[in-house]
């Protein structure tokens, strides 16, 4: 099945009208996909936080239970901005959220800002 390009730049898409993460899960695609970059800000000066990526659907994804496919740092006051010369491939579906820990399920003191997440889906 061919790939299409999908920007999901917020507050455009609909479930993430807030334009901020925490630790309530949130899918992306239903679908296999390939993530190519992603701009994600943690406005938060003292605590560091993750990102965590699921290669599963919502419905089967229970933050601090489910193991994330892989989870990123994002250091207090900083923004990620990940170019992927190799996608982040997901072979069911993509959901992500922050937490406090890689494996965690505690939401980050201040929720992050998803500038952007543009993945082939």
């Amino acid at each position: 099945m061919a790939r299409s390009f999908v920007k999901t730049t917020y507050p455009d898409l609909v479930a993430l009208e807030s334009a901020t993460l925490a630790n309530t899960k949130i899918q992306l695609s239903a679908n296999p996909c390939d993530i190519l970059y992603c701009n994600i800000e943690n406005p938060d000066a003292t605590n560091k936080a993750y990102v965590q990526f699921f290669d599963a659907i919502a419905t089967n994804v229970t933050v601090g239970t489910t193991k994330p496919k892989r989870s990123i740092v994002i250091p207090a006051g900083s923004t990620w901005d990940g170019l992927f010369t190799v996608p982040m491939s997901f072979g069911t579906a993509l959901t992500i959220a922050a937490t406090t820990t890689r494996e965690g399920a505690v939401a980050p003191v201040t929720s992050l800002i998803v500038g952007c997440i543009d993945y082939l889906g």
